[in-house]
């Protein structure tokens, strides 16, 4: 055999070898790539907070920036006109009628306390009105009456406009 035909040969046979060893790993390859054993990103938002942790048993994966939903909103909301009433629309409405806290702010040294209450059947997966009114600090009677009738004296009123209320909205567990 010449030279030239051993080189042939032994190329070829290099190159036979080559393709033998592709052709396996093309196999291998694609019997590891299935398809459905690569993670796929979520589909769903991902579960609220809780108030317990508990380990995710699904395997597709969150996306980053996702964002997780609270059960709870907050807002400082302000009295506006004379009716002592303000009107919260939540900024994500809740899946059920949350339950509502709402304390409203004196002023340090009034001779008042302002009290906020939720309106009776104002309460909506939407909004809550809440109602702030002014109690005057316990007036006692003149040392005479209060000895003849045993009274302390509280007066009610509306809360004026510009009072402000925090309130704090949670759904309900």
């Amino acid at each position: 055999m010449s030279a030239v035909g051993y080189a042939t040969a032994v190329g070829q046979a290099a190159l036979d070898a080559l393709s033998a060893r592709l052709s396996s790993a093309e196999s291998a390859i694609s019997s590891k790539a299935d398809a459905s054993a690569i993670p796929q990103p979520a589909t769903a938002a991902p579960p609220m907070i809780g108030d317990a942790n508990s380990k995710g048993t699904g395997t597709k994966y969150a996306l980053e920036g996702h964002t997780h939903m609270s059960n709870v909103q907050a807002k400082r909301i302000q009295i506006v006109g004379s009716s002592g009433q303000a009107t919260w629309t939540f900024a994500t409405p809740f899946d059920v009628a949350p339950v509502i806290d709402a304390t409203a702010e004196t002023p340090a040294g009034s001779s008042y306390i302002n009290v906020a209450t939720v309106l009776e059947g104002s309460v909506s997966v939407n909004s809550a009105t809440i109602v702030v009114q002014q109690v005057a600090k316990s007036i006692t009677l003149p040392l005479l009456a209060t000895a003849l009738l045993g009274l302390v004296l509280t007066l009610f009123g509306f809360a004026p406009a510009g009072v402000y209320v925090n309130c704090f909205a949670r759904r309900p567990s």
